[in-house]
C-alpha cells in the first residue's frame, strides 16, 4: 500500500467514525430522554419492571417515528431519520413524565405531522424535502416547536374541542411572532441566511416552549373561573371554548423578556466580534 492509499483508507475509517459517533449522540439522547421519562413515574418499581416500561417506550418512540416518518414523506437519509427520532422521544417522554404510562397510547406521528405542515406560515412554495431544503429545515423547527405546546393541550384543552383549529393557531402566534424578532433585529439582518435560519429555528423552538408554560400555569385559575361560574357561563365555554386571551397574553410577556435577552446577547457578541477584527493601529 502506497502513501496515498493509506492517507485515503485512514479518511475512509475517520468517516466512519464520525458517522458512528454521530449516531451514537443521536441515541445517547433519545434513551436518556426514555429512561429520564421512566424515572418520573418509578416508585414503588423494581429494576425488572423499570426496564420493561423504558422498553415499551422505546419500542413507541420506534413506531411513531416510522409513522412519522413515512408521513413527512423524508429524505432517504440517516439524519432526517435520526432527527425525526429525537423529536418523537422528547416529546412521548415529557408526555410520560407528566401522565405516565398512558402516554404510550396516544398517535402522535399524526398530530406532529399536521403541526409540520401548518399552513399559511411558508413563503416558499413546498418544492421537496432535500435535506438541505429550507422547507425541510423548518418543518422539523415548527413541528419541534409545537411539540410542548401539543402535549399541554392533550393534559387540559381549555374546553376546546377542535384541536387542529388550536393548534393551527398557536403556530401561527409562534411562528409570526419570532418572525417579528428576527426581521426586526439589526444584527440578524446582517447575517448569512444559514445562520439566520438557525437562529429562527431556535427562536421559535424556545417560544413553544413558552407557549406551553404559558398554557399550564393558566389552567389551574381557569379551572377555578369556570367552578366558580353560573351555569350559563359554564355551558357557554363547554360549547365555544374558555377564552384564550390570558394564555396568549402571558406568553407575550414571557417571549419580550426572551426577545430582549437575544438582543442584547447579540449585540454584545456582535460588538466584541468587531473590536476583535480591528487591527491595534487601526484602534
Amino acid at each position: 500500500m502506497n502513501i496515498f492509499e493509506e492517507v485515503n483508507s485512514l479518511n475512509k475509517r475517520s468517516d466512519k467514525a464520525n458517522q458512528a459517533a454521530f449516531a451514537s449522540l443521536s441515541t445517547l439522547r433519545i434513551v436518556s430522554k426514555v429512561l429520564g421519562g421512566v424515572l418520573h413515574h418509578s416508585e414503588g418499581l423494581s429494576q425488572d419492571d423499570l426496564e420493561k416500561h423504558a422498553q415499551a417506550m422505546l419500542a413507541r418512540v420506534g413506531e411513531q417515528t416510522t409513522d412519522l416518518y413515512q408521513k413527512l414523506d423524508m429524505p432517504a437519509e440517516n439524519f432526517a431519520l435520526a432527527s425525526i427520532a429525537g423529536s418523537v422521544a422528547e416529546v412521548i417522554s415529557e408526555h410520560y413524565r407528566r401522565i405516565g404510562p398512558k402516554a404510550l397510547e396516544m398517535d402522535w406521528a399524526d398530530t406532529l405531522s399536521a403541526a409540520a405542515k401548518m399552513p399559511g406560515i411558508w413563503k416558499e412554495h413546498h418544492i421537496d424535502n432535500s435535506g438541505s431544503s429550507l422547507e425541510m429545515r423548518r418543518s422539523m423547527a415548527m413541528m419541534s416547536a409545537m411539540a410542548p405546546f401539543i402535549s399541554a393541550y392533550q393534559r387540559f384543552n381549555y374546553f376546546h374541542s377542535n384541536q387542529e383549529a388550536v393548534v393551527t393557531k398557536v403556530a401561527e402566534l409562534l411562528w409570526h411572532t419570532t418572525e417579528e424578532s428576527i426581521q426586526s433585529s439589526a444584527v440578524a439582518s446582517d447575517m448569512s441566511e444559514p445562520e439566520r435560519e438557525m437562529l429562527r429555528t431556535n427562536l421559535v423552538k424556545r417560544a413553544g416552549e413558552l407557549y406551553a408554560d404559558s398554557w399550564d400555569s393558566v389552567a389551574v385559575q381557569t379551572m377555578a373561573a369556570y367552578k366558580e361560574s353560573p351555569a350559563e357561563q359554564r355551558r357557554t365555554w363547554m360549547t365555544e371554548g374558555y377564552p384564550l386571551n390570558e394564555v396568549d397574553d402571558r406568553f407575550l410577556g414571557q417571549y419580550k423578556m426572551l426577545e430582549q435577552a437575544m438582543d442584547v446577547s447579540l449585540r454584545v457578541h456582535f460588538d466584541n466580534d468587531s473590536n476583535t477584527s480591528i487591527s491595534p493601529d487601526m484602534g
